[in-house]
């Protein structure tokens, strides 16, 4: 190989081995057996141990994954294999401490003349925002149980006075369902 050759090589796996998440080839033999022929070093934080280790045996990954994502994972496997369609999937698998993380993956598979399939994908973990996303949707709701209870009349508009919401109180001061009142503006109820 020449030096030119040998370079640009290191300099393609040092960019592959520095992106966020994983890439991953993952392979399902016809007899059932399973691998991670390539990935790189950051399948570690993923599945919890050594690329090398899944290279020879992919139940070491399936072993991280909860009861319920498994299930998820290999029906979308077993489509994307009937179909030869790219899949894309969050799962969440538990790391040796107990402590859950959230993986985002996606793979295109290929067929082998064994009959096998081999997957070409992308993984990382996105634990951070599914906890941000949770978060959010914990504060939404409880702001909407804050909204609908208050005694107060609250409502809100957009920018030509139409009514977007209102809360049970501002309704029954109304005398009028929120859906009778929601795209409508005062003049609507209270004409000059």
């Amino acid at each position: 190989m020449s030096k030119t050759k040998f370079l640009r090589k290191r300099q393609l796996l040092k960019l592959v081995d520095r992106l966020p998440g994983t890439i991953f080839q993952y392979r399902e033999w016809p007899d059932g057996r399973c691998a991670f022929p390539y990935s790189t070093r950051a399948i570690e934080e993923i599945f919890f141990t050594t690329p090398k280790k899944l290279s020879k045996d992919g139940n070491l990954a399936w072993n991280c994954l909860t009861e319920e994502s498994a299930k998820e994972v290999r029906d979308a496997l077993k489509q994307s294999e009937e179909k030869l369609e790219e899949f894309s999937i969050t799962f969440c698998t538990r790391s040796p401490q107990d402590r859950l993380h959230w993986i985002q993956m996606r793979a295109l598979p290929e067929r082998l003349k064994d009959g096998g399939v081999l997957w070409h994908g992308h993984m990382k973990n996105i634990t951070a925002q599914h906890h941000a996303e949770e978060a959010a949707k914990q504060k939404t709701a409880l702001l909407n149980v804050i909204f609908e209870n208050l005694p107060d009349h609250i409502y809100y508009k957009d920018r030509e006075a139409r009514m977007l919401g209102l809360n049970p109180a501002c309704s029954k001061y109304h005398h009028r369902t929120s859906e009778e009142m929601i795209g409508k503006t005062d003049l609507d109820f209270y004409p000059p």
